[in-house]
């Protein structure tokens, strides 16, 4: 095998295991506190730009907060929908905020 190749194939090779880990759900029995809110946040940096406010990203096996930040709305009619907790029977999962 050369080296492009060779390269070829790790790419895939991780872009299949991080397609796979994406895909993974995470379920909690007590879904964890929000920190305090503060209602301040930072002007926009641009036109054009929306505030996603703070929510949760999966660590390991766990939920990690994750401070609001500033995002390119992907056009100009977009809107935010914010994250939220869902009950499932095996216990509580984030679904993550997107646009419409």
């Amino acid at each position: 095998m050369n080296l492009a190749s060779k390269k070829l194939a790790l790419f895939l090779l991780a872009a299949t295991l991080f397609a796979a880990e994406s895909k993974a759900q995470i379920y909690v029995n007590i879904r964890p506190p929000m920190p305090r809110r503060v209602m301040m946040y930072p002007p926009a940096p641009r036109p054009g730009y929306a505030w996603i406010a703070e929510d949760w990203a999966p660590r390991g096996r766990r939920y990690a907060y994750r401070g609001g930040y500033w995002a390119k709305a992907p056009h100009r009619h977009a809107h935010y929908v914010p994250g939220r907790w869902h009950k499932h029977r095996r216990g509580y999962s984030w679904q993550r905020g997107y646009w419409r």
